[in-house]
């Protein structure tokens, strides 16, 4: 009798793969449903603040993939402190792009953050800060780091390298929505 139920097995197993293979079925294969529209996940970010010398306008701002290791670079709009900056780039709010990134602990700073901005259809302006002491809630993963006389580098359109030493502090809160 149980010989009987072989045959019978077998032609159900291939008729499940037959059906399984119809190519108008979503499957678990992700290319499949990032074909067809179905996998649409919402969009996540990071709501960015700066306060002190470096300030964001407005000071908390919600980017949108901002900064794994390579980039992309959001735009992001931030006003240097004219206490500490050059006149002529400081005391206005600048509209540009933003990169930070955790550096690990192997270099001698742990954090960094570029900002750069065109300025007058020039090539662009560019600050690079490396520096500050990370803090990462790990039940929130709110990420804090605070930067206490730290160098930024200014690399203005015509080749000319400024330093200044800053005090600011970046949090950046993942939103998942």
């Amino acid at each position: 009798m149980i010989y009987k139920l072989i045959p019978f097995l077998m032609l159900a197993v291939a008729l499940f793969f037959i059906g399984c293979k119809q190519e108008n079925q979503p499957t678990q294969n992700k290319s499949d449903l990032e074909l067809q529209g179905l996998n649409k996940k919402p969009l996540e970010g990071d709501l960015i603040t700066f306060t002190g010398d470096l300030e964001g306008i407005p000071q908390t701002q919600l980017v949108i993939g901002c900064c794994p290791n390579a980039g992309p670079s959001p735009p992001y709009t931030m006003m240097l402190s004219s206490e500490i900056f050059p006149t002529e780039i400081s005391g206005r709010a600048l509209d540009g792009y933003i990169f930070m990134n955790n550096f690990g602990r192997n270099l001698p700073w742990a954090y960094k953050v570029s900002f750069w901005w065109p300025e007058n259809n020039a090539q662009d302006t560019l600050i690079i800060v490396r520096g500050g002491i990370p803090y990462k809630d790990k039940r929130t993963k709110i990420l804090t780091v605070t930067f206490t006389q730290d160098t930024c580098w200014i690399y203005y359109p015509n080749g000319d390298v400024d330093t200044v030493y800053v005090d600011f502090k970046l949090i950046r809160d993942p939103q998942r929505g």
